[in-house]
Formats: structure tokens, sequence, C-alpha cells
């Protein structure tokens, strides 16, 4: 049951950031949403596996 809990508690804060990043795109007009998003998840992605890499060198 532990774990459930914490996934659903990641997928809340998934779903609150995205609710924030999409009002916050709207100050970027050039950009369409989709694109912002997807780059924010990217951006999401390489930070982590770079923090894994710096805890397991090797």
């Amino acid at each position: 049951m532990d774990t459930q809990d914490s996934q659903e508690r990641k997928l809340l804060i998934a779903l609150e950031n995205i609710k924030r990043l999409t009002t916050r795109t709207q100050l970027f007009a050039s950009i369409p949403r989709a694109e912002f998003l997807t780059m924010f998840v990217i951006n999401a992605s390489m930070q982590k596996a770079e923090q894994e890499k710096e805890a397991s060198p090797g």
C-alpha cells in the first residue's frame, strides 16, 4: 500500500506541475504549449540522469 500512496503522490505532484507550467507558457506566446512541455520533460529527464550518474560513478 505504501508504494501505491507514493505513486499517487507523484501523480498529483506531476499534475500540479503541469497545471502550473501551462499557465506560465502564456508568457511565452512564441512557443506552443506542447513544445514547451516536451522540452521541460526532456530537461527534467536529463537532470535526473545526470544526478543518477553522479550518485553512482563508474
